[in-house]
């Protein structure tokens, strides 16, 4: 037993689990050693400069809590991100960059905007309700680009109903446009009058 005690390496642990090391070694009673501000520059100062968000995000989660490590590894996870943010160049990129990003920093800030951004222009270049469709997909939940990408797929939906001449048409029309949209009851009232005898009542004055 004591064998296997002496042998236990809590770093390969973290590393295998995903378990903070700090929070191992303080289930386990393990001491966890002062790291000095010289010793996290140090290790700050060894890691390669093209290192990835989730490597720094590592080095940040084996840190022990309240360390110079700690605030250092924060630090780079953050400008990690942020040259992440920078890079992007699609919608879906961006988002990496944000899912990537410290919780509540500056560089998570940044790759929202960014994400809103780059999704809008997605939306003004959608000419079919598919494109918008996937543009409103691709935006970030609640945003402003979200609610362009969802009206212009409304009206795109409501032109691709008013060109149709044939039943496949004005159904294809109905699917794929947004749920309980305006597009999709226009499109039901197409089909029930062009293709099922139905006539719309007339307007009560």
């Amino acid at each position: 037993m004591s064998e296997t005690k002496n042998s236990f390496d809590p770093h390969a642990m973290s590393v295998d689990t995903g378990i903070p090391i700090e929070k191992i070694k303080n289930a386990l009673g393990i001491h966890i050693p002062t790291t000095t501000p010289e010793e996290a520059t140090a290790a700050y100062n060894r890691a390669p400069s093209d290192s990835e968000p989730e490597e720094a995000e590592a080095a940040y989660n084996s840190a022990p809590s309240g360390s110079e490590a700690e605030r250092l590894a924060m630090e780079k996870w953050n400008e990690l991100s942020k040259k992440e943010v920078e890079s992007a160049t699609t919608p879906k990129e961006a988002e990496a960059a944000y899912n990537s990003a410290p919780s509540g920093s500056e560089a998570e800030r940044l790759a929202m905007e960014k994400w809103n951004e780059l999704s809008k222009k997605e939306v003004e270049s959608a000419t079919t309700p598919e494109e918008a469709e996937a543009a409103y997909n691709s935006a970030p939940s609640d945003s402003e680009a979200e609610d362009l990408a969802l009206e212009k797929w409304n009206e795109l939906s409501k032109k691709e109903v008013e060109s149709a001449t044939t039943p496949e048409e004005a159904e294809a029309a109905y699917n794929s446009a947004p749920s309980g949209s305006e597009a999709q009851r226009l499109a039901i009232m197409n089909i029930a009058a062009s293709f099922y005898g139905w006539e719309k009542p007339p307007v009560c004055r």
